[in-house]
């Protein structure tokens, strides 16, 4: 195949992967502003959102390969670009090996600790999808890694914009990584339950059912919303930090628990209906959580008169 299909194929790749990565590179601007109060500097704020986009692509494109035959029994991934056969094996793999070049040199453009972070997220997300080793079919290391990835690329970026460690940044991160953790059964995985039962996959959307998946969600919604008015002085943010955690965690509850009291203990086969709707309220709590960071580390005496 000729160099214009490849870009071509490359194109089909990252647009059926455009959720995935668009949260990765969210999570790389939030970084760079929450550092920062509100104003990265340009180059190495642009260089870490770069640098994720092709390392993300990377390790994301890998996992599409690896996984070719489960996704073809996978209503939900059945159309993917590899499965459906619009884009060859040996396309996908030169936009694997030039998105981790890419991705890992742009990083080192930055600094070393940044690179090291960068290539620590790289390297655990090929071993999540590496068949000799699958992460992800082990109990709790799915989720653990995708929450984790969260906290690694904070880290990078806070590395790659003030050149040390932010406490800010950490705990910020923190605090998204656990709620991602606690919602990804229901926001991300309750589509997979059966393609990960039959990849073997041991993740807790397929031992739990839908309500108990809401549970922790709303679980991990109630850890937030407490954690937040007792730390967030601590580590550098504003007032607004705390009244925006609870307030938006009341419109997400208001949200969520209704949906979680209409469904039976034992049911697990819900009205997609349901879980499209619950996983759209943890999308959008993802993202705004991630706003309300940013609001909570600006430096509010910087726009007194």
């Amino acid at each position: 195949m000729g160099e214009q299909s490849f870009f071509k194929s490359a194109g089909l790749l990252i647009k059926s992967r455009k959720e995935a990565l668009g949260l990765w590179i969210w999570c790389s601007l939030v970084a760079s502003l929450i550092v920062s109060r509100g104003f990265p500097p340009l180059q190495p704020a642009l260089l870490s959102i770069a640098a994720f986009f092709f390392i993300a692509t990377a390790v994301y494109t890998y996992n599409d390969v690896v996984d070719m035959e489960a996704d073809k029994k996978n209503v939900f991934k059945s159309n993917r670009p590899l499965v459906s056969g619009q884009v060859s094996k040996s396309n996908a793999m030169k936009l694997i090996y030039i998105s981790a070049i890419l991705g890992l040199s742009i990083s080192f453009l930055n600094n070393l600790p940044s690179f090291l972070l960068s290539l620590l997220y790289f390297t655990i997300f090929v071993l999540y999808s590496y068949p000799k080793i699958h992460l992800k079919k082990r109990f709790l290391v799915k989720e653990s890694v995708i929450s984790g990835g969260i906290l690694v690329i904070g880290l990078s970026v806070c590395y790659a914009i003030i050149g040390t460690f932010s406490p800010m940044v950490f705990i910020g991160f923190m605090m998204f990584s656990i709620f991602a953790f606690f919602a990804m059964p229901t926001g991300f995985d309750s589509t997979d339950v059966d393609a990960d039962k039959l990849q073997g996959v041991k993740s807790i959307a397929s031992k739990l059912t839908l309500k108990r998946r809401l549970q922790l969600a709303i679980t991990g919604m109630f850890i937030i919303m407490t954690i937040t008015p007792f730390t967030y002085i601590n580590f550098g943010y504003n007032m607004l930090l705390p009244i925006l955690v609870v307030l938006g965690g009341l419109v997400f509850l208001r949200n969520l628990v209704p949906l979680m009291m209409s469904i039976s203990p034992t049911v697990n086969n819900v009205d997609m209906a349901i879980i499209m709707k619950s996983r759209k309220t943890i999308v959008m709590f993802i993202f705004l959580i991630s706003i309300c960071l940013v609001i909570g580390s600006l430096n509010l005496s910087f726009f007194s008169p």
